[in-house]
């Protein structure tokens, strides 16, 4: 399994004008650093960290090794084309190294949130800020069944542990939010902040149970 992600879509924006968008300077976001010579720091809209680059072809091509956690030392590849009246977005993130295939799940979500909020910037400038939306420490993995989400490890001293659930538990609602696959476990994360009291509802065996533990 090769480790990297790849992503294609278009944006209704000329490319003349998703160049210059596509990395700022570090010191400030709304200068344009695409015209800089590999080495350069950069920081990424989408990714919303930094990168050095290492190579750029003016108007089509960005390749970039990020610098920053989570994933750092990745490398990232942007290509543009003309689509009509807008631009084809090609971007390839690499190099995750050998927890890839372990990490696969959450990875492939986080990705899904870069893919959308580096769009919405090149469409619009803003910053939707979901890729970097951390979602809270749950502390137990999880695999996906017919039946919904079920417990396969669970780590000392986290919430899952705090509630007391066991490998084998299924779990059914995290805060009030129903779970089913792994997104809607980490979408049920995302609203809650460390701390905070968290009701959750189980299966174990033939019996339905529930705990409330903190983050």
């Amino acid at each position: 399994m090769k480790d990297e992600f790849v992503a294609t879509f278009t944006v209704e924006v000329a490319p003349d004008d998703v160049w210059p968008a596509l990395a700022r300077r570090t010191d400030d976001r709304g200068q344009s650093a695409i015209d800089s010579a590999p080495g350069t720091q950069v920081w990424l809209p989408g990714w919303e960290m930094t990168g050095e680059i290492l190579e750029v072809t003016p108007g089509k091509r960005l390749r970039l090794r990020k610098d920053a956690q989570p994933c750092k030392g990745t490398e990232i590849l942007v290509q543009l084309e003309h689509e009509g009246t807008g631009t084809k977005v090609t971007v390839v993130q690499s190099g995750f190294g050998a927890h890839f295939e372990i990490a696969l799940k959450g990875l492939s979500l986080g990705w899904e949130f870069i893919q959308a909020d580096l769009a919405l910037y090149l469409e619009t400038g803003v910053m939707g800020h979901r890729h970097l939306n951390a979602w809270a420490s749950f502390g137990a993995n999880t695999e996906e069944s017919p039946s919904g989400l079920v417990i396969t490890r669970v780590q000392a001293d986290t919430l899952a542990s705090r509630v007391g659930l066991e490998p084998g538990d299924r779990l059914l609602t995290v805060a009030g939010a129903s779970l089913t696959i792994t997104r809607d476990l980490v979408v049920a994360l995302r609203t809650q902040r460390g701390g905070e009291k968290v009701e959750l509802a189980w299966v174990r065996g033939r019996q339905k149970l529930k705990g409330t533990g903190s983050l």
